[in-house]
């Protein structure tokens, strides 16, 4: 068909960019997934999305915010030129 699905893993490394939080760099992961829509044999259109946490402290917390873990959402559209 013309639509396909895809699904991928991600792991690295996030940094504070120097906010009050500790540690400035932490582990970092998610998932996400996306579709392929085939425009020719070569040629496709692709959306995908995903979530990536990581986890600091922030070290003058004021109420309501969360103490560890920091959520990261994302939303691509691009083009696929298969070799």
């Amino acid at each position: 068909g013309k639509i396909s699905g895809l699904f991928h893993g991600l792991i690295g490394v996030e940094h504070t960019g120097g906010e009050n939080q500790r540690p400035d760099v932490s582990f970092a992961g998610g998932v996400g997934g996306g579709l392929d829509y085939r425009l020719s044999q070569r040629l496709s259109l692709r959306a995908t999305g995903d979530d990536i946490a990581a986890s600091f402290t922030v070290i003058n917390p004021t109420p309501g915010d969360s103490p560890h873990e920091r959520r990261n959402s994302r939303a691509t559209i691009g083009v696929v030129y298969k070799f």
